[in-house]
């Protein structure tokens, strides 16, 4: 019971320690630009000069890498330069890489990928064919390659195409993941063939205080120097758009979206309803306000007339309200906002490296892939979402990279937070049993 109570303390730390703190209200308005041209990340702030935003031109990049912890990764693809793209899977055989063709029909059966937009770090290539799985043998298939026992590393072992025009493609495949992404690509030369095959090696080292690296296949060798986002604690939401097909007629439409940063949370509450939310209505999906803050009403578009409460990474509370949303048309977006109060950031413990493979979990079986810096008592506890401590045992303690099959297929489906520590640092996750 005492680790139980324990958990949810250090889980409702910030919802406890709430100081009212009401600031002055703020209007900003956002310009992505016609066709939505650019992605804008905004910062809230309260001071006289509000909100800051900071834009970055969607036609400089193809490829985000996910660089802010070696244990995780994730490839997001670029969905919106030169208009819709498609990511198509085009093989499972690297043997396949020659006889890679775009002029011929069998594009029409490769599976079309999509980033995810709940989880920012969920690209379009993690949502390969390997997606996140366990193969025979404990073989772990994450969605572009398969994770190596012998040093960690991720091994790509999936082709894929990027179409950009009827004539314009690009084939990759990542060639290795360990601190570090290595990719092969050759771009289309437009007649029916490929350009000489290269390879980029972009890693996680640049730009330290950024989620991303960002890649451009054009400009290979000053792409991953370019800081294209600002650091983690310089943004509370990126304003972009994303592409879907409309049913029926296999045609793409692009709409206005709003994703949150991961250390932030969201909460909605209806219209008039002025009391703040409570600890169990915040999200931490990053589409948690996504497209719906509008509506289509006729020919245009009509802002929900919900409150949005956005906790951010910095400790800050505020309420937010979208004023006008005018489309692909001009890309303009603008809300209100002013700081409503402030939240105790402190943190019981440093934060240990570590990953969870498959998550969700089909058959209840984790890999846990963690990192030991100092070689000390390690454990891992899973916790429901109550608060009740279900599953305790000690890892290896000694330093290194480690991986270790947990076996929770005894408790009922559902999301579960783990907890991992190894000497003075802790890590808290979630995963989904199914």
């Amino acid at each position: 019971m005492t680790k139980s109570l324990h958990f949810l303390g250090w889980i409702l730390l910030s919802s406890l320690s709430l100081f009212a703190q009401e600031g002055q209200e703020h209007n900003v308005e956002v310009n992505t630009e016609a066709g939505y041209k650019k992605s804008a990340f905004v910062k809230l702030t309260d001071t006289p000069e509000g909100a800051k935003v900071t834009y970055i031109t969607d036609s400089s990049w193809d490829l985000a890498f996910r660089r802010d912890n070696d244990m995780d990764k994730g490839i997001r693809v670029n969905m919106s330069k030169f208009g819709a793209i498609q990511v198509l899977e085009a093989s499972s055989d690297l043997a396949q890489w020659n006889a890679i063709s775009y002029t011929d029909e069998s594009q029409t059966t490769m599976p079309v990928l999509y980033n995810s937009n709940d989880n920012i770090f969920q690209g379009a290539l993690d949502n390969g064919s390997a997606s996140q799985n366990m193969g025979p043998n404990g073989t772990l298939h994450i969605g572009w390659g398969t994770y190596q026992m012998s040093d960690h590393s991720i091994r790509g072992n999936r082709i894929f195409l990027l179409k950009y025009s009827a004539t314009k493609y690009v084939k990759m495949y990542v060639v290795k993941y360990l601190a570090a992404y290595t990719i092969k690509y050759a771009i289309s030369d437009g007649i029916g063939g490929w350009q000489a095959d290269q390879e980029a090696t972009i890693s996680n080292a640049t730009n330290p205080n950024s989620y991303f690296n960002y890649f451009s296949f054009e400009n290979p060798s000053n792409s991953t120097q370019t800081i294209l986002e600002p650091t983690k604690k310089q943004w509370d939401f990126m304003f972009t758009n994303d592409y879907e097909v409309v049913p029926g007629m296999g045609v793409y439409y692009s709409y206005g979206l709003i994703l949150q940063n991961p250390e932030a949370a969201v909460a909605i509450t209806a219209e008039g309803n002025t009391a703040l939310p409570v600890e169990n209505d915040y999200q931490e999906a990053s589409n948690t306000i996504g497209k719906d803050f509008k509506v289509l009403s006729g020919y245009s578009y009509v802002p929900s007339t919900q409150n949005y409460y956005i906790k951010t990474e910095d400790g800050d509370l505020y309420k937010i309200n979208f004023l006008t949303f005018e489309g692909s048309s001009t890309g303009k977006f603008s809300f209100k906002y002013k700081k409503v109060g402030r939240l105790s950031t402190s943190s019981f413990d440093d934060k240990v490296k570590f990953d969870i493979v498959p998550n969700p979990a089909i058959d209840k079986r984790i890999n846990l892939i963690y990192e030991v810096a100092q070689e000390g008592l390690s454990t891992i506890a899973v916790f429901s979402l109550t608060g009740a401590l279900v599953y305790e045992s000690q890892l290896n303690a000694a330093s290194g990279l480690h991986n270790q099959v947990i076996d929770l297929s005894r408790y009922p489906a559902g999301v579960y937070m783990v907890k991992v520590h190894t000497a003075n640092q802790s890590q808290i996750k979630k995963v989904i049993l199914k």
